[in-house]
């Protein structure tokens, strides 16, 4: 009896190996035990401003509104910063010259 126990010890280690491997990946992705608590992710992050406008061939974005046409602005990262007028368009280029 005893050389069945030592040959059915191995098979069982290894087979508690495998599933604790594959069981792992089970775990929720906000459990991390070596994260730091409470990071906040909006204060590691520079929130940029991005300003798209149409061209010929592709839209051209840059970090400032330009000194372009209302009508060529597509696009404004954040959303919240888009233009609703183009007086406001006309305003914001005054306050970023």
């Amino acid at each position: 009896m005893r050389i069945l126990a030592r040959k059915t010890r191995v098979p069982v280690v290894v087979l508690l190996l495998f599933m604790a491997t594959v069981l792992g990946g089970c775990l929720p992705a906000s459990w991390n035990p070596w994260r730091e608590k409470n990071v906040s992710v909006v204060n590691q992050v520079p929130e940029t401003t991005t300003w798209c406008y149409q061209t010929l061939a592709d839209a051209d974005c840059y970090a400032t509104p330009q000194n372009l046409p209302a009508d060529r602005l597509i696009n404004v990262q954040p959303q919240s910063r888009y233009p609703s007028t183009a007086e406001e368009y006309r305003k914001t280029l005054v306050r970023n010259e």
